[in-house]
Order: C-alpha cells, then structure tokens, then sequence
C-alpha cells in the first residue's frame, strides 16, 4: 500500500468506482477537515480514490506574477 493510498484510508476517502461526476464539494469538505499541514495531501489522497489513480502529482504555482523581495 502506497503513502498516498494510507493516507486515504486514514481519511475514510471515497473507495467506490468512480462517478462520471466529481463531486469537488465532498473533495473540498475533506480538505477543509484535514489539519493545515496535511491539506495537500489529503487532497491528493481524496482527488486518487474518487478517481482510480494509482498516484496523483500537483503542481502549485504562483501566478500572480509578484515576485517575492529577496
């Protein structure tokens, strides 16, 4: 068992196939319930199990287009 497949198991995430729909409501119902620090990757752990992934990589990235003072 993966980290990612732990951890959603840990989160009770959704382990049924999956619907031709998301429901990003529940997706982001379980995020918000995660403490601060394991928001991410509970989000991928949820996002993999509502849709069959074997892994699930995030990019995140700032496109504000500020730059951070040195």
């Amino acid at each position: 068992m993966t980290k990612l497949q732990a951890l959603g198991k840990q989160r009770g995430a959704a382990t049924t196939a999956p619907d031709a729909r998301l429901d990003l409501s529940a997706l982001l119902d379980a995020v918000e319930a995660a403490p601060p620090a394991e928001g991410v990757d509970t989000l991928a752990a949820e996002l993999a199990a509502r849709v069959s992934a074997h892994e699930v990589s995030m990019l995140i990235a700032d496109i504000s287009g500020r730059t951070s003072p040195a």
